[in-house]
């Protein structure tokens, strides 16, 4: 990843959430038995830039372009990590994904796949 030093001397990344976000996507398409649904930016306010499930788990993920806009304190991602907390005590994989933890996100997801399928509580008619 890479960064540039601010006025004040802190680096900052350079990869936009976009531009992250699509390589992101491009990763999660390649995980067996998944799928996904991406919200376009602003949609639906503080809800997960991607959710989807994996071998029957759900999964929320919101998207930033570093760690540090992760841990700011606007009203926005306040309400984002609400949200991820609600998701999470509802029994979702619900976490940040920025470049920083990209790597250890995925082999979380992947891990799914050696879990036995989350059994349906009922039987859906066929589409």
């Amino acid at each position: 990843m890479e960064e540039m030093p601010t006025r004040t001397g802190r680096t900052k990344s350079t990869v936009k959430e976009g531009t992250f976000k699509k390589r992101l996507i491009r990763a999660l398409e390649q995980i067996p038995n998944s799928s996904w649904i991406v919200t376009e930016a602003g949609s639906v306010r503080g809800h997960a830039d991607i959710k989807g499930s994996i071998n029957g788990y759900a999964v929320s993920l919101e998207v930033k372009r570093c760690k540090a806009e992760s841990r700011r304190q606007t009203g926005r991602t306040v309400l984002q990590r609400y949200k991820l907390q609600q998701a999470r005590e509802a029994g979702e994989y619900a976490n940040w994904c920025y470049p920083e933890n990209l790597e250890e996100t995925l082999a979380d997801l992947r891990h799914f796949n050696s879990l036995l399928r989350a059994s349906p509580l009922f039987s859906l008619p066929d589409l």
